[in-house]
C-alpha cells in the first residue's frame, strides 16, 4: 500500500457522508457489514505501518453505511483486526443476514497475492486469511446479495475459484439471471499492483454518494460506480493502479440511492 497525494479529499467525502442523506444499497432488508482497517501491524518489519491512512478508509466507509438505520457495522482496527478475531467476527456478523438482507466485507490494509494480511501476520504462524476462506465465510449466509470491497495491493488477485484474475480493466459479470444470488468484488489494484490509500476507497464512497450516477436517476448501479471509480482512479495514480470488478451480478443491481 501507498499513500495517495490527495489525501484533502477525504475531508470532502465525509462532510458529503454526514449531510447527504444517502441511503446506502437500496434493498428490502439490512445491510450487515464488517469494515476493517490495519494500518500499525505488530510486526512491522514485515508490514511496515500505514501511517493511518488505512484507518481513515475503513472508518469512511464505515460512516456512509453507519448513518443509515438499516445498517449493521461492525468495524475492526489494528491490534483488534487478529486472524481469529476477524473470522469469528464475519462469521457472526454475516449469519445474521436473511436472504432478503446484504452482506459486505471492506478491507483496508496489505495484502499479498492470495489474500489479506492480519494484525499479527508473520508468513508463517500467522499466514493471514486467504481469499478461499474469506468466499467460503460468504457463501454459507443466507443472504441473496454479497458484496467485497477490498483496498489492498495485489488485491486482483482475489477469485471466486481462488486463483488470479487476467490483468485488465474490464469487468467480468456472469450473472444471467438464473442464479438469484449476486455476488460482486471489488478489488483496489490489479494482481500485480500496489495500492495507493485511501484513493480507491475516497472514489468508491465519492461514487456511492451520488458522482456516479452518470444517468441522473438519484441511483447508483454497479456499472455506473465501475465506470466512475476506475477511470477516477486510473486518472489520480497516473495509470499506475487500475481497481478490477467481477462476480456474478446484475449490471443495474443499486449500491446505493440518494
Amino acid at each position: 500500500m501507498k499513500p495517495a497525494n490527495k489525501i484533502f479529499r477525504v475531508f470532502l467525502i465525509i462532510l458529503l457522508c454526514i449531510g447527504g442523506g444517502v441511503q446506502p444499497l437500496l434493498a428490502a432488508g439490512r445491510t450487515y457489514v464488517v469494515a476493517i482497517g490495519l494500518s500499525d501491524y505488530k510486526y512491522p518489519s514485515i508490514c511496515p505501518s500505514l501511517k493511518g491512512y488505512t484507518i481513515t478508509s475503513a472508518k469512511l466507509a464505515a460512516t456512509f453505511f453507519h448513518q443509515n438505520s438499516s445498517s449493521d457495522v461492525f468495524m475492526l482496527l489494528n491490534e483488534n483486526a487478529t486472524r481469529d478475531h476477524m473470522l469469528r467476527v464475519m462469521r457472526s456478523q454475516f449469519a445474521k443476514a436473511d436472504k432478503d438482507d446484504i452482506i459486505m466485507l471492506i478491507f483496508s490494509g496489505h495484502g499479498y497475492p492470495g489474500g489479506i494480511t492480519t494484525y499479527g501476520f508473520d508468513g508463517r504462524t500467522d499466514k493471514g486469511i486467504t481469499y478461499a476462506e474469506v468466499q467460503a465465510i460468504m457463501r454459507k449466509s443466507k443472504a441473496m446479495r454479497k458484496v467485497i470491497f477490498a483496498e489492498a495491493c495485489y488485491s486482483g488477485g482475489f477469485s471466486q475459484e481462488g486463483g488470479n484474475r487476467p490483468n485488465n480493466t474490464q469487468r467480468r459479470n456472469r450473472y444471467n439471471g438464473s442464479d438469484l444470488t449476486e455476488v460482486m468484488l471489488y478489488m483496489s489494484s490489479r494482481a500485480n499492483e500496489v495500492s495507493y490509500v485511501p484513493c480507491f476507497m475516497n472514489f468508491v464512497v465519492e461514487g456511492l454518494s451520488g458522482k456516479a450516477d452518470s444517468n441522473e436517476d438519484r441511483n447508483v448501479t454497479c456499472r455506473e460506480l465501475f465506470n466512475y471509480v476506475n477511470q477516477s482512479v486510473v486518472s489520480d495514480t497516473n495509470g499506475e493502479q487500475h481497481p478490477q470488478m467481477w462476480g456474478r451480478f446484475s449490471n443495474n443491481m443499486v449500491l446505493s440511492r440518494y
